[in-house]
């Protein structure tokens, strides 16, 4: 199973850090993310890092009705922000999070670039070169 990296702008990151996200948002994900799988989490402009790791507990398909109704509070958006986020009726997927980890030290861009690595805009996989330096600093 790939391990994964996903590009989530700093102001929900802190949240997750500070325990008051525990759901992460998106439209699409890939095939690795299921249920114990780890996710890098790099932290977007301005950080530009990866600043921590978590794991996935669960995947769940939900409407947006349903987020309104019962997850606004988990994911940490607002709900003009749910509404802006997925339009057009679509549902969202909600990755639940467990032990989450904040680095101490986190990579910076400029040091995973080293590895070949770009900034994704969404989620990408964790490369072998990358593996090795990931290992080193966590």
């Amino acid at each position: 199973m790939k391990k994964i990296i996903i590009s989530i702008k700093p102001k929900y990151v802190q949240k997750i850090y500070n325990g008051n996200k525990v759901i992460e948002l998106r439209k699409s994900v890939g095939l690795s993310f299921i249920q114990h799988n780890k996710m890098y989490i790099y932290s977007s402009s301005p950080k530009k890092a990866i600043t921590g790791h978590a794991y996935i507990d669960k995947i769940e398909h939900v409407s947006k009705d349903e987020i309104k109704q019962y997850y606004l509070d988990k994911i940490a958006i607002s709900n003009d922000e749910l509404e802006n986020y997925l339009t057009n009726g679509k549902k969202g997927i909600m990755i639940w999070l467990k032990n989450i980890v904040e680095y101490q030290k986190p990579i910076s861009l400029a040091k995973l670039k080293e590895t070949g690595f770009t900034a994704p805009q969404s989620y990408c996989y964790v490369s072998d070169a990358l593996t090795l330096l990931l290992n080193e600093n966590t």
